[in-house]
């Protein structure tokens, strides 16, 4: 094993025990250019072709989600939920007004005709 396969590997092991000395740790540990960074290289710098070993390895790691991060998940999904049924009500309402100002409208110009025309019964087909 060379050094740079044993840089990557240590790298590797640190952000699998949650202990990453360089990068964010919420950055998804499952990912090449996460762990290439945790080495102190460049993105891209980890290659399947240069360690196929090791990239099947972080790429077939599944992340075990802790308590915390399903409930701050599922925070954020109800409150993506919330502000869709939010909207929805609010356009919903906007709507409603909308319509109720045009019936509005159409009854002071049915009441305008009427006075205009005096005598004549209007019936709803004859308006349109």
């Amino acid at each position: 094993m060379n050094s740079t396969e044993q840089i990557y590997k240590e790298a590797w092991e640190r952000l699998k025990n949650g202990k990453p000395k360089l990068v964010n740790k919420d950055m998804p540990i499952n990912k090449l250019n996460t762990v290439a960074l945790e080495a102190g290289k460049e993105k891209g710098s980890l290659r399947k072709k240069n360690l196929p070993g090791l990239c099947e390895e972080i790429l077939a790691y599944e992340i075990k989600e802790t308590l915390l991060q399903k409930a701050n998940r599922q925070k954020e999904e109800y409150k993506t939920i919330a502000e869709r049924k939010d909207k929805l009500w609010k356009d919903g309402l906007t709507k409603e007004l909308m319509l109720s100002k045009r019936i509005i409208e159409l009854e002071m110009e049915i009441k305008r005709i009427k006075q205009k025309y005096p005598g004549i019964v209007f019936e709803l087909d004859d308006l349109t």
